[in-house]
């Protein structure tokens, strides 16, 4: 009888300054893991954010997928050639810089990759797409 193994999936933390001392923490939601458990039945591994993202090849070759999630921080515009944001917008360098290599990594290995929320506006970016900053205001 072959022996069945769960996939492991990486989910890429985001930096979140949590107490209250706002100390920054590698944090990803207890709903996402969750849902992660029960509905793909994997083994779930948050990848911690970084700023001087590690060996992407070496990280992938652990998981069998990768699965972004929401955050409440925006991309910054650099990364896909847009004009700055102002002072008091909420981005996630180190995120950022982990997750973008990460996808770029999936798409050449064709690894399984599921983004949500931020996570499709990641995807977007690191094959060159931009982003309508506060779309809302957008006309049309």
């Amino acid at each position: 009888m072959a022996s069945y193994r769960k996939p492991i999936i990486g989910v890429p933390a985001s930096i979140l300054e949590v107490g209250e001392n706002q100390i920054p923490a590698h944090t990803s939601g207890k709903r996402i893991i969750d849902s992660l458990v029960t509905f793909a039945n994997c083994i779930p591994l948050i990848i911690p954010a970084r700023a001087d993202a590690s060996d992407t090849s070496s990280l992938l070759d652990k998981f069998d997928g990768i699965f972004l999630s929401g955050g409440r921080a925006n991309v910054e515009p650099h990364h896909y050639g847009a004009r700055p944001f102002p002072p008091d917008e909420i981005t996630d360098t180190d995120r950022d810089n982990t997750v973008l290599p990460l996808i770029r990594g999936c798409i050449e290995r064709k690894m399984p990759l599921l983004g949500v929320c931020r996570g499709i506006q990641e995807m977007n970016i690191a094959m060159g797409g931009t982003l309508y900053y506060r779309v809302n205001e957008v006309e049309g």
